[in-house]
């Protein structure tokens, strides 16, 4: 599975029923490469496809760690001052 791959299944365990446009966008990834994960996803048996929603399936585990759906690739973090 690629990094990609493991992203947007990432992604679906925590926001099921989501769009590849809104993956994309949410990721900061191209919608062609979302597209072709998502591709590979559905023919692994991962994903199913219901109209333009996708679903992870039961069978498929959600990589550990905390995934926050706003957190972007090219995100740069910020410092906080809780003086």
């Amino acid at each position: 599975m690629t990094e990609v791959e493991q992203d947007v299944l990432t992604h679906l365990h925590a926001n099921p029923a989501t769009r590849t446009d809104d993956i994309a966008a949410a990721l900061g990834l191209p919608a062609d490469a979302v597209e072709a994960a998502v591709a590979s996803l559905i023919e692994a048996g991962h994903v199913s496809r219901e109209g333009d929603k996708l679903l992870p399936d039961a069978n498929s585990h959600a990589t550990p760690g905390l995934f926050i759906a706003s957190e972007r690739r090219d995100a740069e973090s910020v410092e906080v001052d809780e003086g």
